[in-house]
């Protein structure tokens, strides 16, 4: 019976590595959507000048994930007639600081600006989500391998201490 103990403590180490290596895969996804999200608002806005409620109502329906909820809330706010600023800072709390930080100071921007203006600022902070992208793909790249394997030697050491 110990035996059997020790071999699920052993396993339990390893799955917690796979879900640490899960969410750093799931935080290169969300950075991805949220740079297409960025380049689709500077296109629209630089090209077409789209109107705010009827371009996230719009890219809540192409986009997947957190992107198409923030925008998709966006989208719902601004039809009930919300200012821009004051809903992009209720879309985007959840986010995590780092992806907030790049996308909070639209709220200033977008609906208050003229159309390049707000493309252009809308390209910067698409360029700033690549670079996040790039390190947390290092990341990945770097820690998924040893968090795994330090998480499989943590189980096994456990489980042999058991014994």
């Amino acid at each position: 019976m110990k035996e059997l103990g020790a071999c699920l403590i052993a396993l339990a180490g390893f799955w917690l590595g796979i879900l640490h290596a899960r969410d750093l895969r799931a935080a290169l996804r969300r950075c991805a959507a949220y740079a297409r999200m960025l380049e689709l608002i500077s296109l629209e806005l630089g090209r077409f000048r789209t109107p705010l409620p009827e371009l996230f109502l719009s890219l809540s329906d192409c986009l997947e994930g957190d992107a198409a909820s923030v925008c998709s809330f966006t989208a719902s706010e601004l039809a009930v007639g919300e200012p821009f600023r004051d809903v992009w800072k209720r879309a985007t709390e959840a986010l995590r600081p780092e992806e907030k930080e790049i996308l909070c100071p639209l709220a200033e921007v977008l609906g208050a600006y003229g159309a390049e203006e707000q493309a252009a600022r809308t390209e910067q902070a698409r360029e700033e989500m690549l670079v996040l992208w790039d390190s947390r793909r290092t990341a990945l790249r770097d820690r998924s391998r040893v968090c795994i394997g330090l998480c499989s030697a943590g189980g096994l050491l456990l489980a042999m201490m058991l014994l």
